[in-house]
């Protein structure tokens, strides 16, 4: 449903673009994103404008206005189309980044009041893969250790800290948040919290 129109003066998309170029610029004054972002945004989305305009249903659509169009061609199964087509060149994570960018467009235009839904809101993101994580083989890991001097107090502390991260598979973040209370040297444990307050 249309809330307030904006004829194009030009093509659809030259207006589809104008629409865009606002939506930038209030990223770069209202939630001051770099000049960089701004570009990555502009660039995904005059993509995605691009592909609806050329794949629209009629002809006859391309005439009307932009918010128009945009209520009649962009639903949540032009959206998934447009994804299925970045499939073709583009890795999970870069097609994460251009519905991102998609939703917060959509998300702007309905603050604006100039649509009433997001039709993004309806399409889920594609799972990413995870990195199979690098590691030190053992032989390396063992030659790390032996190259740490422990004549002095630095020495040790810094072997303690290898050894610790290598044998426990502690994350930077976890080994840095360790106390002294939570050593039980009795025990010889250490008590980690992770991610989620997980001990």
């Amino acid at each position: 449903m249309v809330k307030k129109t904006e004829k194009s003066g030009g093509t659809i998309l030259h207006a589809l673009k104008n629409l865009i170029d606002s939506f930038v610029d209030s990223l770069s004054f209202e939630k001051g994103y770099s000049s960089n972002t701004g570009r990555a945004y502009l660039h995904d989305l005059n993509e995605f404008v691009s592909f609806i305009v050329e794949n629209s249903i009629s002809d006859e659509k391309k005439k009307t206005d932009a918010i128009s169009f945009l209520i009649d061609e962009v639903d949540g199964l032009a959206i998934r189309k447009y994804l299925g087509a970045l499939h073709k060149k583009n890795n999970k994570t870069t097609i994460v980044r251009k519905l991102s960018a998609i939703r917060s467009f959509f998300k702007y235009l309905v603050k604006r009041d100039i649509i009433t839904d997001n039709p993004a809101d309806t399409v889920l993101s594609p799972k990413q893969d995870k990195p199979i994580p690098v590691y030190l083989p053992v032989d390396n890991m063992f030659h790390l250790i032996d190259s740490i001097k422990t004549d002095t107090l630095l020495g040790l502390r810094n072997c303690a800290i290898v050894e610790t991260l290598y044998s426990c598979g502690l994350r930077v973040s976890e080994l840095e948040g360790l106390n002294l209370s939570d050593v039980d040297f009795s025990r010889c444990l250490i008590r980690v919290t992770g991610k989620g307050n997980r001990e």
